[in-house]
């Protein structure tokens, strides 16, 4: 699932959108090591970009120019730091890898006033040049806030204000919590899927309730608890997401009816997998099976936000302590962390 600010208010659209990516040299070059190219997956890269750089087409091209661009460094005595990089590119070029373009980019330097005052205006139409003003919040973000206080139209206000809360700012909290208020049920979501996803993983809805937690604005608690006091544990994955994200980033003891409400439903908990012979029970028979992870996923969510926001009788740390015990190595792991956290505080 994507995790950045960007992807949740903006999400990736489905997967015969072709996006292109630019994949620099020194994202294979791991810092302090010479004559080492770290590619596929060892790229230095944000878990939401990979998707785009790392299918099997991607992996084909970087694969032969890391093997060219290792031939040369041996052929010219060099290390990949040192080497001509436009030599490279040429070849690439030449054989059909990369686009001619490449040849005259220039560095970026970042974005004009502008330009970024622009995309203030546009953003309003389905986010589009968002991209731009998260480029440099510091920069941005007041093209944003003197955008909102001069629109009068609801929707184009929801957008601005949605980036705003988006980054901390509880100014704008009051607009997205009347829209989420005005929603009288949820809309359709995303059920947890590792096998063939790409594009949304959030709906509109999830997003604006992501964005008014990360505001942290008290007022606005009790609109995520009416929307959470909706859901069935058979709903969406992305809801519960939301909500569990949103009342933790508030972080205040009122949430945590609601939370222990929500992680008690029947079939919610008890998904960790202890032994091997409970893991051998539970297990699927089907090679590209997501729905063990789908439900652990949204006990996990909820019981660390359940834990974190105060926790009712144990249940949370008691749903933790199940998985830092378990055989679920990604999930014991995290389990472990979220226990530790709270000590340290």
């Amino acid at each position: 699932m994507t995790i950045d600010p960007y992807f949740t208010l903006n999400p990736p659209e489905k997967r015969h959108k072709i996006y292109d990516a630019d994949v620099p040299l020194r994202a294979l070059l791991p810092k302090g090591l010479e004559n080492i190219l770290a590619t596929g997956l060892g790229a230095s890269a944000h878990r939401d970009a990979m998707p785009v750089i790392r299918m099997q087409p991607c992996l084909q091209n970087q694969g032969y120019a890391v093997g060219y661009l290792a031939a040369l460094c041996v052929k010219e005595g060099k290390t990949p730091r040192q080497i001509d990089i436009k030599k490279i590119q040429r070849h690439l070029v030449k054989i059909g890898n990369l686009p001619e373009r490449v040849l005259t980019d220039k560095a970026f330097k970042g974005y004009s006033n502008g330009e970024l005052k622009r995309a203030a205006q546009t953003v309003t139409n389905r986010y589009e040049g968002l991209e731009v003003l998260l480029a440099d919040t510091k920069r941005g973000l007041p093209w944003v806030r003197s955008q909102l206080a001069k629109t009068g139209d609801s929707a184009a206000r929801l957008v601005l204000a949605s980036i705003l809360c988006m980054y901390g700012e509880k100014e704008a909290a009051p607009v997205v919590a009347e829209a989420v208020r005005e929603k009288k049920e949820w809309d359709e979501g995303w059920h947890y899927t590792g096998m063939g996803q790409f594009g949304m993983c959030l709906s509109h809805l999830d997003a604006l309730i992501m964005a008014l937690g990360n505001a942290k604005d008290p007022a606005s608690l009790a609109v995520v608890l009416e929307k959470a006091k909706l859901l069935c544990p058979e709903d969406y994955f992305s809801h519960y997401r939301a909500i569990a994200e949103a009342a933790e980033a508030i972080g205040s003891e009122e949430a945590v009816r609601v939370l222990s409400m929500l992680l008690t439903a029947p079939g919610v908990r008890y998904h960790s997998l202890n032994d091997y012979v409970e893991a051998r029970r539970e297990t699927v028979p089907d090679m590209e099976d997501t729905s063990t992870r789908n439900i652990a996923l949204k006990e996990l969510h909820l019981a660390r936000a359940l834990y974190l926001c105060g926790d009712k009788d144990g249940i949370g740390r008691a749903v933790l302590e199940r998985y830092a015990k378990g055989l679920q190595g990604h999930y014991a792991r995290y389990a472990y962390e979220v226990l530790q956290s709270k000590k340290q505080d």
